[in-house]
């Protein structure tokens, strides 16, 4: 029965007030000296659990019918432990225990690391039965780091990112004379590092910003807010936002000129239907002035499409006027063929099976036979690569069978097409419309030729000063091959004297994907151009970032197939596919999370 007013009692007592009637918390204020001389047999202890809450527990004291529990902080200017946190009341009918869970503010502490838990025992008359202080403890919470921030004559607020911030405060201010006003106050999340104030300044006039980290109070792992800083004050120029410069198409690939500041690129496509343009692509990201549109001119079709071009500090900080690019007709019809890289016949060497074909032309050729290329005597004879070889003055047709790969078909009439550079229009052969075609050309066998100079263009990424290997191997005579080194990202190999043939390049470098290709040396100088992509970049720009981890993650889901060497930089994990595993492991790479680089 007693036990049962008292809760009564204490029912009205909470409900009416947090701090219980009879004292205030400014009387619970002293030293923790003195509470201990009455309080110890409630035996106080403090621990702090892994979310950083502040769990207490005590002794039941004899005749207490409520507890009432403040948590403190040292205040280093009175010398004092000051409240915090008060006005907490438990019931003696309840368990001896109390957690200050992480709802105070953190920013309430004076400076220091320093906190102590007073404790008094009450009676149901609400006096004062015994009071306690713990020993000093530290919650361990750690400050954010304090960004350094640099604010720009053109307007633009640049700082360091602050790991673990969960927003940044801004608070640009005009300086004349003496005295300084607040202008402009901005709010952003986390994913800012730059601002731009140029709406909000008048050029002449001196400015300066302030800048803070806030953390996520509500996050697992918790940190105190930040400090302010402050950067130097500087004179606004009055530069104004201009037009992205030189877009220009060159294939499917759109480039312009850097943008000055620019960290990325937002891009919009459009397309013309009904007379008038409409949005196909969202805003895409390009972190280098170039992007590639061929797999979304697949996704939307045949047409004509412009693309707006958008220069950003930021996923959301627009610096510079909206520009159009040039008008773009994509046509999945093919209508003309180009083929090349024919070892052309030499007296004494075996008919060569391989052919070059440009690189995202819509066509490949099949494997009928001995290869991609079969080659035929005047009467009419296939030539065996195993046992026959060419003679000297006798002539010899080529010939290749192409079909259409995903997404491509050949147009009904009017095909044309090159073998080796000579058009063989006429040579064109129908199998079955818009599935497979044959073409051919006739060539007359010389003698042996004498080497020749193949020079490789190879433009690589990452280490400035890595070693780039390129290997020539001969793929008839395994004893023909050619080895070069050279360091750095754009390099010319040059390699002399190579018999003619048909030879394997390889080019590779450090964190990167090697690069393999045929290449045809037959007597005259050979040149070509090799990009290699680190480990992850897909689209060839030099970084691994979320264009990258968003195509492949298409792939994974079956959308838009990876092919080619796009599908070798996609399968970071070397086992023949691309799939969540890919994409997870460049995604976190693209977050910094874990790298794709030794």
């Amino acid at each position: 029965m007693k036990k049962s007013i008292i809760s009564l009692v204490l029912i009205l007592v909470m409900l009416l007030t947090a701090v219980p009637m009879g004292f205030t918390a400014t009387e619970f204020s002293g030293s923790g000296e003195d509470l201990a001389e009455t309080g110890a047999n409630l035996n106080i202890s403090v621990t702090i659990d892994k979310n950083k809450c502040v769990v207490v527990n005590w002794n039941d004291y004899p005749g207490a019918a409520t507890y009432y529990l403040i948590l403190k902080n040292y205040n280093p200017e009175t010398g004092y432990y000051t409240q915090v946190r008060g006005g907490q009341v438990v019931s003696a009918l309840q368990p001896c225990t109390y957690t200050f869970y992480r709802n105070y503010s953190l920013d309430e502490a004076y400076g220091t690391d320093d906190y102590r838990v007073a404790l008094y025992a009450y009676d149901s008359d609400r006096k004062t039965l015994a009071s306690v202080e713990s020993d000093t403890f530290h919650i361990g919470i750690p400050n954010l780091e304090t960004p350094t921030i640099t604010l720009f004559a053109d307007g633009h607020a640049e700082w360091s990112a602050v790991p673990h911030a969960a927003s940044y405060t801004l608070v640009l201010y005009d300086k004349k004379g003496t005295t300084a006003s607040i202008v402009r106050k901005a709010e952003l999340d986390s994913s800012y590092t730059s601002y731009d104030f140029r709406d909000n300044m008048v050029p002449g006039i001196s400015y300066y910003v302030m800048i803070f980290a806030q953390s996520d109070h509500t996050a697992q792992e918790v940190y105190k807010d930040g400090k302010m800083v402050y950067s130097d004050t500087v004179v606004y120029s009055g530069e104004e936002k201009t037009a992205v410069k030189n877009l220009k198409w060159s294939g499917n690939t759109l480039s312009w000129d850097a943008y000055p500041k620019a960290t990325l690129y937002g891009l919009w496509l459009y397309k013309l239907s009904g007379g008038s343009y409409v949005q196909q692509g969202s805003a895409l990201t390009a972190t280098a002035p170039s992007y590639d549109f061929n797999s979304l001119f697949f996704q939307y079709g045949n047409g004509t499409y412009r693309v707006k071009v958008q220069a950003r500090r930021t996923a959301t900080q627009i610096i510079s006027l909206d520009t159009d690019s040039p008008t773009k007709a994509f046509s999945n019809i093919i209508s003309n063929f180009v083929i090349g890289g024919i070892t052309e016949p030499v007296d004494g060497e075996a008919p060569d099976g391989e052919c070059l074909i440009p690189a995202d032309c819509g066509y490949r050729p099949t494997i009928p036979n001995y290869g991609y290329v079969t080659w035929y005597t005047e009467e009419g004879d296939i030539l065996n690569p195993d046992k026959d070889t060419f003679k000297a003055g006798e002539k010899y047709s080529a010939q290749v069978t192409l079909v259409p790969t995903e997404g491509y078909e050949f147009a009904e009439s009017g095909l044309t097409g090159t073998m080796n550079g000579k058009d063989t229009t006429k040579s064109i052969f129908i199998a079955r419309p818009k599935k497979m075609i044959y073409m051919s050309r006739w060539f007359t066998c010389s003698a042996a030729s004498v080497g020749c100079t193949v020079n490789v263009t190879v433009k690589s990424f990452l280490d400035d000063f890595g070693a780039v290997k390129v290997t020539l191997a001969n793929r008839s005579d395994s004893t023909i091959g050619f080895t070069n080194t050279i360091y750095g990202n754009d390099n010319l190999f040059i390699f002399p004297d190579v018999p003619s043939g048909i030879y394997q390049l390889t080019v590779s470098k450090a964190n990167h994907v090697t690069k393999t290709a045929n290449i045809a040396v037959n007597g005259n100088a050979t040149g070509l151009t090799v990009k290699i992509h680190p480990i992850g970049d897909i689209n060839g720009d030099g970084v691994v970032n979320t264009t990258d981890v968003m195509r492949a993650n298409i792939h994974a889901k079956g959308v838009l197939e990876l092919t080619g060497y796009e599908f070798e930089c996609a399968n970071v994990n070397d086992d023949e596919l691309v799939n969540t595993t890919d994409v997870m492991r460049i995604n976190l790479h693209a977050k910094n999370l874990s790298s794709l680089w030794k």
